[in-house]
């Protein structure tokens, strides 16, 4: 085994040797579009739908008309929060307090390109993202080839790391994700220009701020090339402190500017566990940082994927960050002694570390690691060159050995044939946006408050009037989703206008993280009012958990301005309410393709 992996790493460190050629930069920029081309395919996918219609100035809700430059902004103020609580946007256990709005006009601007010059054709959207993917991964190239200067095939080895990753393939396949890479993009540019500013180049020192003001405006994740940035002063810049400060004051000028405007503006998130603030939840903010960093280490180092992470159930997250801490230890070693040899190396690991902090405000996903890849990656080509220098010379370890095969195994062959795989898995959410293409769209919905049931996740089911305006089709005068689970679900009704809906795993499933915060919790005896529903909890766990709420219409259940579907295989189904006295169960759904 580590024969074979001696020549793959041999033959990888030869393509890298030329990364000194432009014709190497673009091939690895090429190789990694190529190998994401299945994204072309994926087409538009939840947040996407609420882009479009951003875009299209609301159609069918013109009250909720935003800027189009604004179109990552959910919900700032109560009343918009109100207004989509009422007509079913968001499910009726939103807490009112809810506020989601991110400021990212520069990639923004991208979708409204989009919009105008080729409207309906998500082939070209997708095409436009992978572009900026082999513009991102080319500029990267160019970071490593100026940081590693003095070692061409390693610096041509991180490149091909970097630009093969496979967690990069579910950013470059989702078209609303589109933002971090531009982000990734400008932040990487900026560190470039910054390096050279610091070497002599005057005109670059005013370049390296404006870039990080448009990576900032571009993605909020950019504050993790802030991190680099204090490690190229820690670690690479001579001379004595003051100077190494007073070197990070244009960027930082620009990073507290962009902060200061954003909140005074109203953007961020609050309300919601779905992102946690640092600034108003510090403890929170630790908690998460303990928990979520191995996590999203380990996948940026091995194949466990930190998506896993939210599809556990809340008891088994501990044990994930335990087994990614145990995957990580065997690396340690490898790595300290690296650092302690190759002050570029300790840059790199500085970097990467402290681009995690920014990444774990929200929940774990592989689609976080593009700035934490920056570093990662260039540490893993020193490590996998120097440990095959040991190897080829049997200088190393049994452990040290296994490190090196096991990283040429993950990086160097399956990370590249994963990739069109990730590429292609943003396809994997119309299975929770199946209900969009499902719902009714007869005319007489027009009248109907549309009552769903059960749904997989909330946003896609809420998804179902915005999709309706922008292709001018009929829709529902309200939505009313009861619950989101994906387990068994029991209906009983106590009299004609009332419906009890309990659920084993809980009514709102996880999905409760994303419209409430744990601080803020349902408590049994809660009554929330809206126009057509009256809900009640009548069930919660410790945590605020909904088990069961029972749900009071205005008139009977069979009124006919109530339309009942539940979701199920893939699609919104019709559904009879029970009779008086009934008891239902609805058994788990199943996960289909959807129409």
């Amino acid at each position: 085994m580590t024969t074979l992996c001696l020549r793959l790493t041999a033959f990888a460190l030869g393509l890298g040797g030329r990364i000194g050629r432009v014709r190497f930069t673009s091939s690895v920029a090429a190789a990694a579009v190529l190998l994401c081309l299945p994204a072309l395919w994926v087409g538009l996918q939840l947040d996407d739908h609420y882009h479009r219609w951003i875009l299209e100035g609301c159609p069918g809700l013109p009250g909720l008309t935003l800027p189009r430059l604004d179109l990552f902004h959910l919900t700032s103020d109560g009343a918009r929060t109100s207004k989509l609580i009422e007509i079913g946007v968001l499910p009726w256990w939103t807490d009112p307090e809810l506020r989601l709005a991110g400021f990212r006009p520069v990639a923004a601007l991208t979708h409204l390109l989009d919009n105008v010059a080729w409207g309906e054709r998500p082939v070209l959207m997708h095409l436009h993202s992978l572009l900026w993917l082999g513009l991102l991964v080319a500029v990267v190239a160019r970071l490593y080839r100026r940081f590693l200067a003095g070692a061409a095939a390693t610096a041509g080895l991180a490149a091909i790391l970097y630009g093969l990753d496979d967690a990069h393939g579910f950013v470059a396949g989702w078209v609303a994700n589109r933002n971090a890479l531009i982000g990734a993009c400008l932040g990487a540019a900026a560190l470039i220009a910054h390096d050279r500013w610091r070497r002599g180049h005057r005109a670059a020192g005013a370049l390296s701020p404006l870039l990080v003001g448009l990576a900032l405006m571009a993605c909020e994740a950019a504050v993790g090339v802030l991190a680099y940035f204090a490690a190229y002063a820690a670690v690479l810049e001579g001379g004595p402190v003051w100077r190494r400060v007073r070197s990070l004051v244009p960027v930082g000028l620009v990073a507290v500017l962009w902060w200061v405007g954003y909140r005074v503006a109203g953007y961020g998130a609050w309300g919601t566990d779905f992102y946690v603030d640092p600034s108003r939840d510090p403890l929170g903010f630790l908690d998460a940082l303990v928990r979520r960093a191995p996590v999203l280490l380990a996948a940026q180092w091995t194949l466990i994927p930190a998506d896993l992470h939210v599809l556990l159930a809340i008891r088994w997250r501990v044990l994930h960050s335990v087994v990614a801490l145990l995957c990580l230890a065997p690396l340690a070693a490898a790595v300290l002694s690296l650092l302690r040899s190759d002050r570029t190396a300790r840059f790199f690991a500085a970097g990467m570390v402290g681009a995690l902090v920014p990444a774990v405000a929200t929940i774990p996903m592989d689609r976080l690691l593009l700035f934490v890849g920056i570093g990662a990656m260039g540490l893993a080509a020193q490590l996998i060159a120097g440990l095959a220098e040991a190897a080829r010379r049997e200088r190393g370890s049994l452990v040290r050995r296994t490190v090196f095969c096991l990283l040429v195994i993950t990086h160097v062959v399956l990370a590249p044939l994963l990739l069109p795989l990730r590429a292609a898995s943003p396809r994997a959410l119309a299975l929770v946006g199946a209900g969009i293409d499902s719902a009714p769209v007869d005319a007489n919905i027009t009248g109907q408050d549309l009552v769903v049931v059960r749904a997989p996740d909330p946003f896609a089911a809420g998804l179902v009037p915005i999709v309706r305006g922008t292709l001018g089709q009929p829709q529902p005068r309200r939505l009313r989703l009861l619950a989101s689970t994906r387990e068994d679900l029991e209906l009983r009704r106590t009299d004609a206008r009332t419906l009890v809906v309990r659920g084993g795993g809980g009514v709102t499933w996880h999905d409760v993280i994303f419209v409430r915060n744990d601080a803020r919790p349902l408590r049994v005896g809660d009554r929330i009012e809206i126009p057509g529903l009256v809900a009640t909890v009548t069930e919660a766990d410790d945590n605020g958990h909904i088990i069961a709420a029972s749900f009071l219409f205005p008139g009977p259940l069979e009124d006919p301005t109530l339309r009942w579907v539940v979701w199920q295989d893939g699609a919104l189904v019709p559904f009879r309410p029970p009779g008086v006295g009934e008891t239902v169960l609805l058994p788990a759904p199943g996960l289909g393709a959807g129409r």
